[in-house]
């Protein structure tokens, strides 16, 4: 029955494309998740009736952030979260508590509630531009015929978190005559928050094909593309609640898998793949 449910999932992402929910924030110094005065994603900008918007509190930040005061070409004023140096100590690396789940597996979250990652997750995690030929998979096999049946799932967020080698594909069939292919890489943390298991993903751009796989651009210029969700047995943004959504498995080759799509500011006819 979940092999079947899985199936018709993967069908839906196919067919659709995953229509999203609104897009969050597409700038690469935005606090994802983080609630302010207006109800955006870290930044609250100054209105006419109100230009100088107070600084928000510091209880809104993620670690590692402080909040930046900017002007726009209108005048008014605003805050926006942006990191501070490298943490000499990443999200997850330094263990201050272990859990052990009803599985027995074992996990471990540093003093902020973000997972370490598990051996695997060491392992394959990369941050190396990837080329086309690594997606040959998805583009020759999975993009036609859908998740191959033997695809286990990937069951825990600390196996998934880490880097993972990143292409995109606007308008994939090609309807409006604008496909083009992006690569990059794609990072994701893992937060415990209360009884939920919190991925934030986010995109670093780093090239551009054209509709026949050519014509190279450099787009390392672009801003991070960030999402926010939670994670859901070998899924993120299962339930639609974001501006991403993915399947994660694994196969019997050591290496680990994710399709899915998302929502970007100048287009929701994307298809999303990773693969490390």
């Amino acid at each position: 029955m979940k092999k079947k449910f899985m199936a018709i999932m993967t069908l839906g992402v196919m067919l659709i494309c995953c229509a999203l929910s609104p897009y969050l924030s597409e700038r690469n110094f935005a606090a994802v998740g983080a609630t302010v005065t207006d109800g955006s994603t870290g930044k609250v900008q100054g209105t006419k009736d109100n230009p100088n918007p107070e600084k928000p509190g510091d209880d809104l930040l993620k670690p590692g952030q402080h909040w930046e005061q900017y002007t726009t070409t209108s005048g008014t004023t605003g805050w926006i979260a942006i990191p501070v140096d490298p943490d000499p100590e990443p999200l997850g690396s330094v263990i201050t508590r272990k859990y052990k789940r009803k599985d027995g597996t074992i996990y471990g979250v540093d003093k902020h509630g973000y997972y370490g990652k598990s051996d695997i997750a060491e392992k394959l995690s990369t941050t190396k531009t990837p080329t086309m030929v690594e997606f040959s998979w998805f583009l020759n096999g999975v993009m036609k015929a859908g998740v191959p049946a033997k695809a286990e799932n990937i069951h825990h967020p600390e196996d998934a978190i880490g880097d993972w080698k990143c292409l995109v594909i606007y308008d994939p069939l090609n309807q409006e005559g604008k496909r083009a292919y992006h690569l990059g890489t794609l990072h994701m943390d893992c937060r415990k928050d209360k009884k939920a298991e919190t991925l934030s993903p986010h995109i670093e751009w780093r090239k551009k094909l054209d509709e026949n796989m050519e014509n190279e651009v450099d787009e390392s210029y672009r801003n991070w593309f960030l999402s926010y969700g939670s994670f859901t047995d070998g899924w993120y943004g299962e339930k639609d609640n974001g501006n991403m959504s993915f399947r994660m498995w694994t196969m019997d080759d050591g290496k680990q898998y994710a399709w899915g799509a998302a929502k970007f500011s100048d287009s929701d006819n994307t298809v999303v793949v990773l693969v490390r």
